[in-house]
């Protein structure tokens, strides 16, 4: 489900359809909060989704890499919801500065990610590449779709993460968020 920034008020009527059916299904709700350098408005939608008494652990809040703010993240990590890196090996700028200027280079969402590991919060991230433009695919100069198994996940291993937390992030964590509970 995805929502502007700010949201209408029929984004927030099928929103609020999401969380019923949701509660009523036991599948995961992903949410795509508006990702402009604007907006931080992931926290909103948070609380409105837990307000309808949706399980935190079975919502994604999409495109968290956005922003690079580590506060900004473990607020919803601390509301016990998972966050989403989805947008590794898309780094363009859309639309003017600075509100569509929001997608960060790699070596950032490592930066971040990593800070997150350390603080323990492994096991609420989940790791994609959102491939949605030509751009991104290797034929027209992209990373293509193996760039998280061909550089990302090396580039964390390096960076001494072990390989149990990779498995975690790569298997284990899809696994239980996709799972219907």
């Amino acid at each position: 489900i995805g929502i502007s920034q700010p949201g209408h008020p029929d984004e927030w009527k099928i929103l609020d359809a999401a969380c019923q059916a949701q509660i009523e299904t036991g599948l995961p709700l992903c949410i795509h909060p508006y990702m402009g350098e604007s907006s931080r408005m992931a926290p909103e939608v948070a609380r409105f989704i837990l307000a309808r008494g949706v399980d935190p652990s079975r919502v994604n809040l999409c495109h968290m890499d956005g922003h690079m703010d580590l506060d900004y993240q473990r607020r919803i990590l601390d509301m016990g919801m998972w966050i989403s890196f989805d947008t590794y090996g898309l780094e363009i700028v859309f639309g003017e500065a600075p509100d569509h200027n929001h997608t960060a280079p790699d070596v950032l969402r490592q930066k971040h990610l990593l800070a997150l590991l350390d603080l323990g919060y492994g096991d609420q991230l989940l790791l994609s590449q959102d491939v949605c433009l030509k751009l991104q695919l290797q034929a027209y100069g992209g990373y293509g779709y193996s760039h998280l198994l061909e550089n990302i996940f090396p580039a964390l291993e390096r960076r001494g993460v072990e390989k149990a937390v990779l498995d975690g992030i790569l298997i284990d964590n899809p696994r239980r968020y996709l799972t219907i509970a």
